[in-house]
Order: C-alpha cells, then sequence, then structure tokens
C-alpha cells in the first residue's frame, strides 16, 4: 500500500487512469453531454500559465453550467478540478478540498453522487494511510452537536469509517447504476486496455473499485473480539451457489466480509445480464482473494477444484483462456 497520499491532481490523475469499457444499454437522453471544449481550453491555458486563481474562477463558472444543464460527468470532473485548486489557494488546502467534496457529495444526485462517494472513500484512506504513524495512539475526538471535528484531529478509526462509509454509499441505487453504461464517464475515465466488456456498467467500475479497497485487511484495522474468519467451503463452492450463499460475520464492518459480499452483487448482476466475460472475470478475483485468505487446511485443493469446474463449464467460450492460465499459475 502507499504511504505517501496524493495531491488532488495526483488524485484526479489516478481516477482518469482506470480502464473503462461498455456497450449502449440506456437512453440516456436526460443527461447533457456537453464537454465544455472551450472552457476547459481556457483553464488548461491558465494552468501552464501558472494563474490557478484564474482557473478556479473558470471552473466555478463551469459547475454552476453543469448543474443548470444537468451534466453529471462535467459536475464531477469541475468539482475534481476545483478542490485541486483550493488544496494551491486555501489555508489548510487539503482540508478545504475535502470539505468542499463532502458538502457536493450531500447535495449531489445520481449518478454524481454515487462517483463522488467512491472519489471521497479512497481520499479518505490515502489519508489515514499517509497520517498513520503520527495518529496511531490518538483517540477519538467528539465535537459539540453542529460542530464539525476538525480532519486534523481525527482518530484512526474516524478515517476508517470515513473511508468504509463513502465507499458503500457508492453503491446505492444498484439497478440504476447497472443500466447506466460504463462509458458515461468516458470523458473523464480514459480507455485503458482491459478487455472490452469486463466493466460494462457503472455500478460494475464502482464495485470493483469498492471490492479492491475491502479486500486489503490493512494491519491498523481494530481487531474484534469475533473476527471474520474465511472458514467456510461455501467460499470455494460454484459460481452461482456462491452467488446465492448467505453469508455471515459476527461484525458487519469487517472488510473481507464487505468484499465477499459485495463479490456477490457483482456476481448476481452479471448471471442475470448473461455477460460471461464479466462474470468470469469476477469469479476468478473470488477465487484468488478466498484462496489468499482462507484459513481451511485445504484451501489450495479447494482453489484448483473449482477452477477445473470453472474451465468445464466454459471450455468452449473465449474466456476459457483466463481460466487456463490461473490453472497454469497454480501449477508454476
Amino acid at each position: 500500500m502507499k504511504t505517501i497520499i496524493p495531491s488532488m491532481a495526483l488524485l484526479l490523475f489516478l481516477l482518469l487512469s482506470q480502464s473503462i469499457h461498455a456497450q449502449t444499454k440506456v437512453d440516456m437522453s436526460k443527461f447533457s453531454s456537453a464537454s465544455y471544449k472551450a472552457e476547459w481550453a481556457k483553464i488548461d491555458s491558465f494552468e501552464q500559465k501558472g494563474l490557478p486563481k484564474s482557473a478556479l474562477a473558470e471552473v466555478t463558472s463551469i459547475l454552476e453550467k453543469a448543474r443548470k444543464d444537468n451534466n453529471p460527468t462535467q459536475l464531477v470532473k469541475v468539482l475534481l478540478h476545483k478542490a485541486k485548486y483550493y488544496e494551491t489557494l486555501e489555508e489548510e488546502g487539503r482540508a478545504a478540498s475535502i470539505r468542499l467534496l463532502e458538502e457536493e457529495v450531500a447535495k449531489a444526485i445520481f449518478p454524481a453522487k454515487q462517483l463522488l462517494h467512491s472519489v471521497l472513500g479512497e481520499i479518505y484512506q490515502k489519508e489515514l494511510s499517509n497520517r498513520y504513524w503520527r495518529i496511531r495512539n490518538r483517540t477519538e475526538v467528539e465535537a459539540d452537536e453542529n460542530q464539525e471535528v476538525d480532519i486534523n484531529l481525527w482518530s484512526i478509526g474516524q478515517f476508517v469509517e470515513a473511508s468504509f462509509d463513502h465507499y458503500i454509499a457508492s453503491l446505492t441505487e444498484q439497478e440504476k447504476l447497472v443500466g447506466l453504461p460504463a462509458f458515461f464517464f468516458e470523458p473523464i475515465l480514459q480507455k485503458g486496455t482491459e478487455i472490452k466488456g469486463l466493466r460494462p456498467n457503472t455500478f460494475d467500475f464502482l464495485a470493483h473499485r469498492a471490492i479492491d479497497h475491502f479486500m486489503d485487511d490493512r494491519n491498523y484495522l481494530p481487531t474484534p473480539k469475533e473476527p471474520f474468519i474465511l472458514d467456510s467451503p461455501v467460499l470455494f463452492s460454484a459460481l452461482t451457489d456462491f452467488a446465492s450463499a448467505e453469508l455471515e460475520s459476527p461484525v458487519e464492518t469487517a472488510y473481507k466480509y464487505q468484499a465477499l459480499l459485495i463479490m456477490q452483487q457483482v456476481l448476481r448482476v452479471h448471471i442475470k445480464e448473461k455477460n460471461i466475460s464479466a462474470l468470469v472475470d469476477a469469479d476468478l478475483k473470488r477465487l484468488k482473494f478466498v484462496r489468499s485468505q482462507s484459513v481451511l487446511a485445504d484451501k489450495d485443493e479447494q482453489y484448483l477444484k473449482a477452477l477445473q469446474e470453472l474451465a468445464k463449464k466454459y471450455d468452449r467460450h473465449a474466456v476459457y483462456g483466463e481460466i487456463a492460465y490461473a490453472m497454469a499459475a497454480y501449477h508454476a
């Protein structure tokens, strides 16, 4: 895990580098697709000249235009840039940029709201990663009613809770996210090298971001009296059986538990949508994760058996190559 917190500019780069591919599935005529090229050209020019105040003024004008036009893609892009300029221009710029995004996510609507939640989840996690050694012995500071606690006074638990809550909130209105093609945010998400179709909708994109977060069971997370332990053979069961299994945890907020719950949601979506490539890609991710975290003595044998069953089921599909690669890696 990276230990250096990225600036808002770097966060923009990380988000813009996400791979995203999809096919049109819904009518999006209610959303504006205007790109505001002339306005962004001005902003680029101001940045090149080292004029962040002028760039901020232009971004603020686009923000109001994006709201009026109901243009969620540009709204998110504008807010991330505005937060970047706050870091540069405001006193306690980092905290100011986070406050800005918190205020905006509270009043945002679908689908900008969900993407902003995901962004904030990542921001809080990276903040904690950077601050950990300075705050590891800090206790939680309580605020008076209607008084906001300064983020610079937060404890580890407060950062963990904020990150957790935002990632979970990013997956609300699941059916609408599934119906929104992933390329909807293409203007702010650059195409990568992933095989087309593995992230066919916005729910996939956000769900995999959340899964990647919760799969990393960081060593500074508080250890509950009854931790969630991957000790059930059901976790290695066939794809459809796992997707419908009722998982239980003594602690609802356990990271590994949440990762598995979201994996189930992703699998159920692709079973319904009959997207084999995305389905198998997600299931391979599930099996690798379970193998790495399981405490079962025969977890390696269970993993190989699950791969063999998956290969048998999809031996005539193009995705078979990915399954065969996983089996070859097992034997290497």
